[in-house]
């Protein structure tokens, strides 16, 4: 699952009860740094990781599970949609001949789609990516793209073997009222001390009596607000990753193999990062606030003429590594923001 979801599930999970003890289930989060995930025990009843993670750890867990009896449940299960990542080819050869259930409230966006969910779920309806396309595209353009999708009907009963769907108007009178409820995800330890330390230092600075008014409180929030991000600049050292660049590179792997990324943020220093950090990427900017014209007019010009590339598996570093592996291919990336860093902005985030 991706990593802002591990919380929420180990929360729910720990207030079920074991139906035959009735005993609270046992919940690992798998995170940490490699020394810390080590000494994790994976014997809990349930084992909460994350899509990176995994990828990351697939021999270590893969020899670990080899042979116990498990199943498996990938919440947001769009990230497996490309059968050329290392996330799907992970969770299909992890999972081979043991239970799992795919979780996703995102429609499929092309017929295309379906195949990579039929290959973990059923895959004896086709032998191979090429016995899919042969049986349900009609046609392609000049840049193979496909223009015309055929036998919808039996693509349609393949997708139904061993899934179950749920639409809103089914359950809508036994859904409770909406509520928006924020979803956090938990800074590296090291980083949130840093955090803490600086603002423990601005507060130093009104602790002669003077009143923290709105202007000045502002003000600190702007400056922590960037901390979050900037988690190398503020520390020294550049090889640092923050938390927040997980959840850019699992919206990559939903992405790809082509797609376009829109990342907001709102300080000159963090677009800055972005840019720098997605490169690799094709990462462009669209400017606002004091940028010159000329300026925003290039952004949003980069932005609409990116091409939208294949690319091949995003798998970050640790978040204290010191060298990212880029994709093969190339996307576009627009990264909001400028260099206002004036008040009443909200924080960095993506």
């Amino acid at each position: 699952m991706p990593p802002i979801l591990l919380d929420q599930w180990a929360k729910w999970l720990r207030s079920v009860k074991d139906a035959d003890t009735g005993e609270s289930v046992t919940v690992t989060v798998y995170r940490g740094s490699p020394k810390q995930r080590g000494q994790l025990d994976l014997t809990a009843d349930f084992v909460l990781v994350s899509y990176q993670v995994f990828k990351n750890d697939f021999e270590y867990l893969h020899n670990f599970f080899q042979n116990r009896l498990v199943g498996g449940i990938c919440d947001e299960a769009q990230a497996l949609k490309n059968i050329t990542t290392q996330t799907h080819k992970a969770v299909r050869l992890f999972f081979e001949a043991r239970e799992l259930s795919l979780l996703t409230g995102t429609p499929i966006s092309s017929p295309g789609d379906a195949y990579a969910y039929i290959r973990i779920l059923a895959p004896g309806c086709y032998r191979n990516q090429r016995h899919f396309e042969k049986l349900h595209v009609g046609d392609v353009d000049e840049y193979g793209k496909v223009t015309e999708w055929i036998n919808m009907d039996l693509l349609e009963s393949n997708m139904r073997i061993n899934t179950s769907r749920v639409i809103r108007r089914e359950v809508q009178d036994q859904l409770p009222p909406v509520v928006y409820t924020p979803i956090t995800y938990r800074l590296d330890p090291a980083h949130e001390k840093l955090y803490k330390r600086i603002a423990e230092e601005k507060l130093v600075e009104f602790a002669d009596g003077r009143e923290i008014d709105a202007i000045s409180a502002q003000a600190l929030r702007t400056a922590l607000q960037q901390v979050v991000i900037n988690w190398g600049e503020f520390a020294g050292d550049e090889s640092l990753v923050p938390a927040a660049m997980d959840l850019v590179y699992e919206v990559l792997d939903e992405l790809a193999p082509s797609g376009k990324l829109v990342v907001v943020a709102n300080f000159i220093r963090t677009n800055r990062y972005l840019l720098q950090t997605l490169a690799p990427y094709g990462a462009v900017a669209i400017l606002r606030g004091k940028s010159p014209q000329k300026d925003k007019q290039k952004g949003a010009a980069d932005v609409h003429q990116q091409p939208q590339l294949p690319g091949a598996d995003h798998s970050p570093p640790e978040r204290r590594g010191g060298c990212r592996r880029p994709a093969g291919g190339l996307f576009g990336h627009a990264v909001p923001g400028g260099p206002d860093e004036g008040p009443d902005v909200p924080p960095d985030g993506c």
